[in-house]
């Protein structure tokens, strides 16, 4: 269940710092190769957590979309790298599309090596323009491993209750901006040898024009507070 939890916080940073941009995704910094951000992430408590960094490391002009390749890092509390991969995002029209197969942690499978693992997914979609009062669709991933020809372990993970609140003025290290407050829950169900669990978390994050997500809440079933994370250099 720990490991769980680490990539449920992995793909809400992935998601919501990745940024795009074309003359429709124009919510989101420029997409430029090369460039990227840095976030810190804390506990309740204010202690450092860790730290990702995500560095865009190629942009590909299509016909009717656009694709960049985003590199990310993860430290912890020591500034030791934990982890590293790349993922990519499609600007398509008016959405910034993404894939969540290419950001799960790879690693939450090492234990099902040999085994038939079955995917479906439902892509985060992110409208270009957001307003206050909007819903945004959910997002979903359906994973089940298969080993001699039975069903042993099945996780899904569930993004819903997408909402855009009104604009507010948050201070972050990298700077004070103007953020849009964006508010859902996150939904993690697994089912293994005859057992199941479900948690469930509350995420607050803030949006700002030209640079995308500049900070994160995240509580859990019972409103407590679990941590933050926030935008520290943009790069």
């Amino acid at each position: 269940m720990k490991t769980i939890t680490k990539l449920l916080a992995t793909v809400i940073t992935v998601i919501y710092g990745t940024a795009s941009y074309s003359q429709q995704c124009n919510f989101y910094m420029p997409l430029v190769e090369n460039t990227g951000a840095v976030y810190m992430s804390y506990d309740a408590n204010g202690d450092l957590q860790g730290s990702q960094e995500m560095q865009i490391t190629k942009v590909i002009s299509r016909h009717d979309f656009i694709e960049a390749s985003i590199n990310s890092k993860q430290y912890d509390k020591n500034n030791r790298l934990m982890y590293q991969g790349e993922f990519g995002v499609k600007c398509i029209e008016d959405e910034l599309v993404i894939d969540v197969e290419s950001i799960l942690d790879p690693s939450m499978m090492d234990g099902f090596n040999g085994m038939e693992v079955r995917m479906e997914t439902r892509d985060i979609v992110m409208p270009a323009n957001i307003s206050e009062g909007q819903l945004l669709p959910d997002a979903r991933a359906d994973i089940k491993v298969i080993s001699g020809g039975m069903t042993v372990t099945e996780l899904n993970f569930t993004l819903k209750d997408r909402k855009v609140g009104a604009k507010e003025k948050v201070n972050v290290p990298a700077g004070t901006f103007d953020a849009y407050k964006v508010t859902y829950n996150s939904v993690i169900e697994s089912k293994a040898m005859g057992m199941s669990s479900k948690m469930v978390f509350t995420y607050i994050e803030y949006h700002a024009t030209d640079v995308g997500m500049i900070r994160s809440e995240t509580y859990d079933k019972d409103g407590k507070k679990m941590g933050y994370t926030v935008l520290s250099k943009i790069l």
